[in-house]
């Protein structure tokens, strides 16, 4: 039995999988080398960045994203 895997959906800026987990990510557009660029509007708390850094990352990961 093979099973298909299609990519988790994103709502503006949250990132749900399997119709129950919401996780914010950052704002960010694809490159031409295959990474990401973020893009932030306006500052924000350092430990705030940090969290959603690390869930972004996690994120670009499993879509095979470059990170430099």
């Amino acid at each position: 039995m093979s099973v298909s895997a299609s990519p988790a959906p994103l709502l503006g800026d949250r990132l749900c999988e399997n119709g129950f987990e919401c996780v914010k990510i950052l704002p960010a557009t694809n490159d031409e080398h295959g990474g990401v660029i973020v893009d932030l509007k306006e500052a924000m708390d350092s430990e705030v960045f940090a969290t959603l850094l690390r869930s972004s990352l996690l994120h670009w990961k499993k879509q095979v994203k470059i990170m430099i």
